[in-house]
């Protein structure tokens, strides 16, 4: 997963404008957050039950296909009043495999306002907003995974 570096830290990203970008203090994900992403990303694709196998990692399996992602936003942002809200961007793309043949790409984006300005409801946010986006990328994928030559 290739990401902003800004972004490839443990700590959770604020934007208070277009060109900066702070952390929160004393809140952190639970793993630097490419790592964490990851990991939903792929429970997303486990639980849509719309591909035959998932993995994070390279396996001793046949791959028909290699999903890659690049991690633009992933972060609250203000505008300067109220709550802010969470904004992710995140660019995918499809190979096949092994001529490594992009089949499809995109660019996916999803914002969600949280309820209150406190870091609970920031942190309700970022997960609202990352379950629309996952279910998104699962069904878009599933769907180019038909252009796959097998």
């Amino acid at each position: 997963m290739g990401t902003e570096a800004a972004l490839d830290t443990t700590r959770i990203a604020l934007g208070r404008s277009a060109t900066t970008l702070d952390y929160f203090a004393d809140a952190a994900w639970t793993d630097r957050l490419p790592v964490v992403v990851q990991a939903r990303l792929v429970q997303s694709f486990e639980n849509s039950h719309r591909l035959a196998a998932v993995s994070a990692t390279a396996t001793l399996f046949r791959v028909d296909a290699v999903l890659t992602t690049e991690l633009h936003h992933f972060e609250a942002s203000y505008d300067g009043v109220g709550a802010p809200h969470w904004r992710i961007e995140i660019a995918v793309k499809l190979i096949h495999q092994p001529d490594r043949k992009l089949v499809a790409e995109r660019i996916f984006t999803g914002e969600a306002p949280a309820a209150r300005n406190d870091m609970a409801s920031i942190v309700d946010a970022a997960d609202e907003d990352w379950r629309g986006v996952a279910r998104q990328i699962v069904d878009w994928a599933a769907d180019n995974l038909s252009r796959v030559p097998r």
